[in-house]
């Protein structure tokens, strides 16, 4: 059953096609991959899919409702959070204030809305336990992705949008990372749409995977479909290979 629904969505930057009639939909508890050259527009998508950005056409329904250019703050309430290529912290807050303030403004707030999990619990969940007083303008790059993950998770969401949780970390933090992401959609039932270029984290723990390229979805299948898709390998490589 369809969580998100992404249909024919264009948008322009003055004389630039940012995206071009972009359609897909995501299931119930779901991992979907979201991979394409730099420049592609998957970034401008997950903007305008979690409301910072106004679509110039098409249309987004998130459990049959139509969230399309609705602002950030209401989309979120809906139980839809996203995370940041470059983790965008409180600074000057501890791990654990980062968390809490997170829970405020989230889908946990409505009644009868289920928690993930406590503050506390979420810093256990991703691993920050021992930092959650520390500032978060003092974490090291990998424990900042952390924390982004922990504040997306501590809005209760039902869909996250993920981008690039693995650049950057070590091979040792890659792995847990693929695992956490599995492990995360599992335990609370998240569908989940990830942006990612190590891509061997991300093709062994998608069921699909969708390619835009130039603003264009270029394909859409299997991890191995995908991989062996000819649009796909001149996408990347130039050429065939």
């Amino acid at each position: 059953m369809n969580i998100l629904e992404v249909s024919q969505i264009t948008k322009h930057f003055s004389g630039l096609v940012a995206l071009d009639n972009i359609s897909f939909n995501v299931n119930k508890s779901e991992i979907v991959g979201l991979i394409g050259p730099n420049g592609a527009g998957k970034t401008t998508l997950f903007n305008i899919i979690a409301g910072s950005l106004k679509p110039t056409r098409g249309k987004i329904s998130f459990d049959g409702k139509n969230i399309t250019g609705l602002p950030t703050n209401r989309i979120c309430r809906l139980g839809l959070a996203r995370t940041f290529q470059i983790p965008k912290p409180f600074e000057d807050l501890t791990v654990l204030q980062n968390i809490e303030m997170a829970e405020m403004f989230g889908h946990a707030t409505g009644e009868g809305k289920k928690r993930v999990g406590s503050p506390m619990e979420i810093c256990e969940i991703v691993g920050l336990s021992p930092k959650n007083e520390t500032l978060a303008r003092i974490l090291s790059a990998s424990d900042k992705k952390r924390l982004e993950v922990a504040r997306a998770l501590a809005t209760s969401p039902r869909i996250l949008l993920l981008d690039e949780f693995a650049a950057g970390l070590s091979a040792q933090e890659s792995e847990w990372a693929s695992s956490f992401v599995k492990d995360m959609q599992r335990s609370f039932e998240l569908s989940i749409i990830w942006i990612e270029h190590v891509m061997r984290i991300l093709m062994k723990n998608v069921d699909r995977v969708f390619v835009l390229d130039h603003g264009v979805k270029i394909a859409e299948g299997t991890p191995k479909e995908v991989v062996n898709n000819a649009k796909v390998l001149q996408a990347y490589l130039g050429g065939s290979a």
